[in-house]
């Protein structure tokens, strides 16, 4: 106790009858078991005189009678707690107010991204399809997101780039079987003498819009067939019936042309595909045959087996 110069420790022996023999305790607190190590508030004295401490104190009965008191000052403990506390709330407050600002930046980097998507979108939605969504780089699930709606925007301009340009298709392709339809229809007007003639020029007509109307078809299957969704319905398509109902739908035309039209088509001749497609191609061929062929000449088409 001589060797205790930060005075934390305590310690008193007690006769039966609870008077202090000797220590620097100055009386045993009420309440305390044997052995047990309890927190409890003593008087201790000294040179200095009489002074209050909170203290972990244990009592021992000796077989003698007396009891032996030993305990230890806790207030250093206390104090030790309290600016450990103190510490840490001055260490969370600027922690807590650096995580709100981040929180802030944050969250104020996302909404302007998020402001920005929103403007992309707007476009779009307005007809820009050439309009993309921004993206940084990055692997982060904004990235990610912006990468497949950007995919997804490319295929959809795709698309529609190739329905506009099969529209585009079908009108120049109809341009000229619409025209010799009104001109039949014209000319049977002027000159249709005869409920014959009159229905032998409606006849025409009806054959001229059936071949628009396969021409549309042919477009569009042609549309499928680019993108591998017609393909399950090619066949083995005989040539020279094919030919020879092209060579039937243009006689009469070149005939007004005073043109000959000669068709020569081996039996056997056979492709693998679509027999609208190829329709529509051996027509084109000859459609260019007899609008380019100078008046008076032949023109035809060929074909035989490899």
């Amino acid at each position: 106790m001589r060797k205790d110069p930060q005075r934390i420790k305590i310690a008193g022996l007690f006769g039966a009858d609870g008077h202090r023999i000797a220590g620097n305790l100055e009386s045993l607190p009420p309440g305390l078991a044997p052995d047990v190590p309890t927190d409890v508030v003593v008087v201790r004295i000294g040179d200095s005189g009489r002074e209050m401490q909170k203290v972990r104190l244990a009592v021992h009965p000796l077989p003698s009678g007396e009891v032996l008191a030993i305990g230890r000052n806790i207030d250093e403990i206390t104090e030790i707690a309290e600016i450990v506390w103190r510490a840490l709330a001055l260490g969370l407050l600027p922690a807590f107010v650096l995580a709100i600002g981040v929180g802030m930046v944050l969250s104020s980097r996302a909404r302007d991204r998020l402001s920005e998507v929103n403007r992309r979108i707007q476009r779009i939605v307005a007809g820009d399809l050439r309009e993309r969504l921004p993206t940084r780089g990055g692997d982060d699930p904004f990235d990610q997101l912006a990468v497949s709606v950007n995919r997804m925007l490319g295929e959809i301009e795709a698309l529609i780039h190739e329905i506009a340009g099969v529209g585009d298709d079908i009108a120049h392709d109809l341009r000229t079987p619409l025209t010799r339809v009104r001109v039949r229809l014209e000319r049977g007007r002027e000159h249709a003498a005869t409920l014959e003639e009159l229905r032998a020029v409606v006849d025409q007509a009806i054959a001229g819009l059936d071949q628009s109307l396969a021409i549309i078809t042919a477009l569009l299957r042609i549309a499928e067939i680019e993108h591998s969704r017609r393909r399950e319905g090619f066949s083995e398509v005989q040539l020279a019936p094919l030919v020879r109902e092209v060579g039937d739908l243009y006689d009469p035309i070149a005939e007004d042309k005073g043109l000959t039209l000669q068709v020569e088509a081996a039996d056997e001749a056979t492709v693998h595909g679509d027999r609208d497609l190829l329709f529509e191609a051996v027509a084109n061929l000859v459609d260019n045959a007899v609008k380019f062929t100078p008046a008076g000449r032949t023109c035809g088409a060929r074909f035989a087996s490899p």
